[in-house]
């Protein structure tokens, strides 16, 4: 198998998680893009837990309106 085939694998495995839970592969999206980041961000400017928590839905958000969108328009 080549690297080709198997990030198409990937892929299906991906989508075949949000077929079942559509919110599934935004949270993923989400973690892998912002997490690092806005823990960061976080531990240097000492962010209240309220606003990290909105800070969080804004990261999750972006992702979640790309994953509908595409996975109602195929």
């Amino acid at each position: 198998m080549n690297e080709g085939d198997e990030l198409e694998n990937t892929y299906l495995e991906a989508l075949a998680i949000a077929n079942t839970d559509r919110h599934a592969m935004a949270k993923s999206m989400a973690y892998f893009l912002f997490r690092e980041v806005v823990e960061d961000i976080h531990s240097k400017y000492n962010i209240p837990d309220a606003e990290m928590m909105a800070l969080n839905k804004k990261a999750y958000n972006r992702p979640a309106f790309l994953t509908d969108y595409v996975l109602n328009n195929e």
